[in-house]
């Protein structure tokens, strides 16, 4: 068992489980076959990194290498479609991590959902705004919101916040 800087015991990861491997490998195959589609050869290159970087890397970072892969692939920016079918092939790799937690089923879920609501969200905005720069400010604070939100919920949760009078 390895340590923490501070001494503390670590326990191991556990390593992937079946299902796991095959929703983070199904995604990102078809990741690939979508940005083939959808992106030409250039697409195709990057697919074929991503599934090289599937390899080293964890299914968090390689979702946001993914998404990093698609600036190259469309320069100016992806189509609402070709975005839409690049998206739906990596969310299994997306959902993926969630099968290692103690509900697999609800975190899966949950992460499904936000995901959509995140999409509907952009994809609405996109429609109502036409500008890339103030729809991606939109989903910046949103996402700082969610993630200031769960950070409060858990301090509350662990009794570390006192009550707001």
């Amino acid at each position: 068992m390895s340590r923490s800087t501070n001494g503390e015991a670590i326990a191991p990861r556990r390593p992937p489980s079946r299902w796991q491997r095959v929703l983070k490998w199904g995604g990102l195959l078809a990741g690939t076959a979508a940005l083939s589609a959808t992106g030409g050869a250039i697409g195709a290159g990057v697919g074929i990194a991503l599934l090289l970087f599937g390899l080293v890397l964890s299914e968090e970072v390689l979702f946001a290498v993914a998404h990093l892969g698609l600036l190259a692939v469309f320069p100016e920016g992806p189509a609402a479609a070709q975005l839409t079918l690049v998206e739906l092939g990596l969310v299994p790799v997306l959902v993926s991590p969630s099968l290692r937690s103690q509900t697999p089923v609800r975190l899966a879920a949950a992460t499904v959902v936000l995901f959509a609501a995140l999409g509907a969200v952009t994809w609405e905005a996109m429609t109502w705004l036409e500008e890339p720069l103030p729809v991606a400010g939109l989903l910046i604070l949103i996402c700082a919101a969610f993630a200031y939100g769960l950070h409060r919920y858990e301090r509350v949760s662990l009794g570390l916040a006192g009550d707001v009078a």
